[in-house]
């Protein structure tokens, strides 16, 4: 139904394998729709008169919802060409000794198209290496599709992990929640469960 382009630029640096500070521009390119493309008039919900759904039946009452004195009105067009939501992420992390590396990490949007965030995220956190085959990180992160000027439970996520090594760091083995918290409470869930498998280092 489309098709379009889109490419990543970075760059990484290593000063004396203490100080790594990366910067990156991703998402840069957009996609071209040319099928089942349509447009959705806004209607003003207090001009509009419904008697709400009877059933669960959702696929008998389209015309209620989108004919033509429905709440929305659906208007076929050729093609259209929405933009990938570009960001520019920086990061930098430095070690301290051996066995702990801390690091900040920002990501910035910079258009305002289906999947950017409403605004930059902001995320600090550090790996600690209790011993050469294991990793412990712990870190938080703020900003986003939430308003981070209102420092709270609902935007603040506390992502943590543990990652396995072997081979002298040739491979690695891991799982990580994006927010820890949130499988303790009920105020701002996020569920959210990541593994990493046979990362492998030549």
């Amino acid at each position: 139904v489309g098709q379009g382009y889109g490419f990543d630029f970075g760059l990484n640096i290593v000063i004396k394998n203490k100080v790594k500070i990366g910067a990156a521009v991703i998402n840069m390119g957009s996609i071209k729709w040319t099928g089942n493309v349509y447009t959705v008039k806004d209607t003003s919900l207090e001009l509009t008169n419904a008697n709400g759904l009877n059933n669960f039946n959702i696929y008998s009452q389209l015309g209620d919802i989108l004919g033509k004195n429905g709440l929305l009105t659906l208007k076929g067009q050729k093609d259209t060409t929405i933009k990938l939501p570009s960001m520019c992420r920086f990061g930098l992390s430095f070690m301290l000794g051996k066995k702990i590396e801390l690091g900040f990490d920002a990501l910035l949007p910079f258009n305002e198209v289906p999947g950017s965030y409403k605004q930059g995220i902001f995320g600090f956190g550090g790996d600690i290496m209790p011993a050469k085959w294991v990793k412990l990180s712990l870190g938080f992160i703020t900003g986003g599709n939430t308003n981070f000027q209102e420092l709270n439970r609902a935007n603040i996520k506390m992502p943590v992990g543990i990652t396995f090594i072997g081979g002298d760091g040739s491979y690695e083995i891991g799982v990580a929640s994006r927010d820890a918290v949130t499988f303790f409470t009920q105020n701002g869930p996020t569920l959210s469960l990541s593994t990493g498998f046979m990362r492998f280092r030549f």
